[in-house]
């Protein structure tokens, strides 16, 4: 499955090996890791993975990462209790509707957005996208 870099990779690949991917560049995975010209990077699974490297099958991946890193890594805001919240009550809302909810894990008390969230389709991630950015 092919996978390219939507926001620029500056790390160690599981090798330990430094190694800079820009955006653009072309991924592929190999059972459970993503590999860039022939070197694991990491888990296709991982954090990692889903901040820097989108899944580019239908030739979307570049816009399917901008609007995921939009949506799971924006700006967070500081409160005045000194928590971090990444999205206001009426956006967690939208989040929890019966249409979106499929993107979140139901296991935990934060926002952890599901595998198929950062597999979702590009019209369906926008329509989200535009859902949370009218509230």
């Amino acid at each position: 499955m092919q996978y390219i870099t939507h926001t620029k990779f500056k790390g160690k690949d599981l090798a330990g090996k430094e190694v800079m991917i820009n955006r653009g560049k072309k991924l592929e995975r190999k059972g459970d890791f993503l590999y860039f010209e022939d070197y694991p990077i990491c888990v296709y699974r991982s954090e990692c993975a889903k901040m820097h490297f989108a899944i580019n099958e239908d030739s979307q991946g570049i816009v399917r990462g901008d609007i995921t890193h939009k949506i799971a890594y924006s700006d967070s805001r500081i409160l005045a209790n000194g928590h971090m919240q990444r999205f206001s009550e009426k956006q967690v809302e939208v989040l929890c509707s019966d249409k979106w909810k499929k993107f979140l894990n139901p296991e935990h008390d934060v926002i952890i957005f599901t595998d198929s969230f950062f597999e979702a389709s590009v019209d369906e991630l926008k329509c989200l996208y535009e859902e949370l950015s009218a509230v």
